[in-house]
């Protein structure tokens, strides 16, 4: 009975009962995985699974650096041999899942500074996930905020989506990216 209840809530969740499961099972017993996800073939030492936001992620090591990747984008998997990797002490699947997608890159880390109107300041310190490096609400309801950035592409299309409640106030050179990314979408 609790095998079948584990396939429906499994399936419920994510459209397929072997996803959950074979990931599980390859973090469990050290296999490597390979997938299709997005554009590319990924080959993935899984560290574990987790539930974040109504959706199920996988955390794993790659040749660059660790990596979460959001089950139900998978497909095309295969599973290596036990024993494939050894697992990574330092990889805590948890904090992996905390970050936010322009913390989670390898790029030189930049402290980017962003102003959010007043009509979306609540929204936007909701969204933050983690203490920002520094926060400032001002005086006409426009909050300021500090986070730190590893991911460049990741950070432009999340203050992107606060269209034109949000402004990258520095450093100058990703103020730039921003203002660039728009024109070239114009």
């Amino acid at each position: 009975h609790a095998d079948a209840a584990i396939r429906d809530c499994t399936r419920s969740l994510v459209g397929s009962e072997m996803c959950i499961r074979d990931r599980y099972s390859a973090a469990a017993e050290h296999r490597l995985v390979d997938f299709h996800y997005g554009d590319s073939r990924r080959t993935v030492a899984p560290h574990g699974l987790g539930h974040r936001r109504g959706h199920w992620y996988l955390v794993g090591s790659t040749d660059r650096g660790t990596r979460v990747y959001r089950v139900d984008r998978i497909s095309d998997h295969t599973i290596g041999e036990p024993d494939g990797f050894v697992r990574d002490a330092d990889i805590d699947v948890r904090q992996e899942l905390d970050t936010q997608p322009w913390e989670a890159g390898t790029e030189e880390p930049v402290t980017a500074t962003i102003r959010f109107s007043p009509e979306i300041s609540w929204w936007a310190e909701r969204r933050l996930g983690r203490e920002p490096l520094k926060r400032v609400a001002r005086s006409d309801g426009s909050l300021d905020v500090s986070i730190a950035v590893t991911n460049r592409a990741a950070f432009i299309g999340w203050v992107l989506g606060f269209t034109d409640q949000a402004e990258v106030l520095g450093p100058p050179e990703l103020r730039q990216a921003v203002i660039d990314h728009i024109a070239g979408a114009a």
